[in-house]
C-alpha cells in the first residue's frame, strides 16, 4: 500500500513537470516566431492578418521570411 502511494505520487510530479517544460517550450516557440515576424514588419494577432500581409509581400521578402522560418523551426525529425 505504501508504495503504491509514493508511486502514484512520482508520477503525479512528473506529470506536473512536464507540463511545466511544454508550456515553457511552447511559449519559446511563440516568441521566436511572433520576433521573426516582427523583422518583416507583420505585428498583427490574428492569423487571416498575418496571413493578409504575408499575401502583400513581394517574392523576395516571401522567400527570405520562408526560408528563415524553416531554419528556426524545421529541426530535421520529419523530412520526407
Amino acid at each position: 500500500m505504501e508504495q503504491s502511494k509514493r508511486g502514484s505520487g512520482l508520477l503525479g510530479i512528473l506529470a506536473i513537470v512536464g507540463g511545466a517544460l511544454l508550456v515553457k517550450k511552447f511559449a519559446q516557440r511563440r516568441e521566436r516566431m511572433r520576433s521573426t515576424l516582427s523583422e518583416y514588419g507583420i505585428n498583427e494577432r490574428s492569423p487571416f492578418a498575418v496571413a493578409d500581409q504575408i499575401r502583400a509581400m513581394d517574392q523576395e521578402k516571401y522567400d527570405s521570411l520562408k526560408e528563415k522560418l524553416k531554419q528556426q523551426f524545421n529541426r530535421g525529425r520529419c523530412q520526407h
